[in-house]
């Protein structure tokens, strides 16, 4: 049963990357070579459409070209999701792909039930395979696993849901098609969750840079920056940079290459102390990798002076996610620590004490 047409409208299935690395495609063409524009596009459609309409949006897949743009496209919004590396953002991406997903599945079956119900059953199981769900056909309906049943079904609140409503069967609980296909949105929200971001390196970031900086646009205008109101920008203390960030300019001071992530939350969070963009500057001119005229747009970009746009560094999260997290200090233990410009302002207002 699977097909092409089946991989991109469910890129997680089996078979689906065996499928793309049939095609012979390298990653290195599909984030910088001009043939594969409209693949890089659609990947940054359904990171957009994700954060703005809460759906990655659909399709025509009509051609096979079509369809191969659709499957290579998921790959590469799960690189634009990664780069950016922010929680709230890997939240609407999965659920707005899940959330897709789960509508295609409801055409899908309804559309082989015209074929047989058979046919239709057996879709559905290929997709509880490629899911991992220990699903059989029972009849009309499907029996799940009971362990799968609860993975699936706790996060969802509704009392129809709860197991003491459910029919149960020798370890096996009975549900129709409508509920199975339910249950699979949120096993594939959690599965996406799961696996981002993925680890990134910087070739992948700056081919992806355009995407990557509108994805980050959007989001910033989501973010609550209340907390950095009252932070002293008159003096910079050096002795107050949480424990993240002097790691990021000792590994600079040490000629190492630091990556994107790094450089990105090291720069937002100087700007945010009120170190000037020159001042900047001076302190990536040490890195064994500087080209003056990159760091300075980045710099430039990142702080507002190109893009209009103030970025704030990495939450704490993020940081660790991106091993930019060296186990931190006391204070970063404390149950209110969730950002690197909240350190520094609990740290500088404690010293004025």
């Amino acid at each position: 049963m699977p097909t092409l047409r089946l991989y991109a409208r469910y890129p997680f299935m089996k078979g689906a990357v065996e499928y793309i690395r049939g095609l012979g495609v390298e990653l290195e063409d599909v984030i910088s070579d001009i043939a594969f524009e409209a693949v890089r596009s659609r990947g940054r459609q359904r990171v957009v459409n994700a954060l703005q309409m809460g759906d990655i949006g659909e399709v025509s897949l009509v051609t096979e070209y079509e369809k191969k743009v659709e499957l290579l496209s998921y790959p590469v919004a799960r690189m634009i999701v990664s780069a950016v590396g922010d929680y709230y953002l890997i939240r609407k991406y999965a659920l707005a792909e899940a959330t897709r997903m789960e509508r295609r599945m409801y055409e899908d079956y309804e559309e082989y039930k015209k074929a047989g119900r058979r046919r239709a059953s057996n879709f559905l199981i290929l997709m509880a395979e490629s899911l991992g769900v220990d699903c059989l056909a029972a009849g009309d309906d499907f029996s799940l696993h009971i362990c799968d049943y609860l993975t699936m079904a706790t996060p969802l609140h509704a009392m129809e849901y709860k197991l003491v409503h459910q029919r149960v069967q020798k370890g096996r609980v009975i549900v129709n098609a409508r509920r199975l296909i339910r249950l699979f949105r949120e096993r594939i929200t959690r599965m996406i969750e799961e696996q981002l971001p993925l680890p990134m390196d910087n070739d992948i970031a700056e081919a992806l840079s355009p995407y990557i900086w509108e994805v980050m646009d959007i989001l910033d205008d989501t973010k609550d920056k209340s907390f950095v109101s009252d932070i002293d920008t008159e003096h910079v203390e050096f002795e107050c940079f949480p424990p993240c960030m002097k790691e990021i300019m000792a590994s600079i001071e040490r000629g190492e290459n630091v990556p994107h992530m790094g450089r990105f939350s090291l720069t937002a969070f100087l700007h945010y102390i009120g170190m000037s963009n020159e001042e900047i500057l001076k302190i990536f001119a040490r890195s064994s990798d500087f080209a003056d005229r990159i760091a300075r747009y980045q710099i430039d970009h990142i702080t507002g002076k190109i893009s209009g746009k103030e970025y704030l560094p990495p939450e704490c999260n993020t940081m660790r996610t991106y091993g930019l997290c060296n186990g931190g200090d006391d204070l970063c233990k404390k149950e209110w620590m969730h950002h690197p410009l909240i350190y520094y302002r609990a740290c500088t207002k404690r010293r004025k004490k």
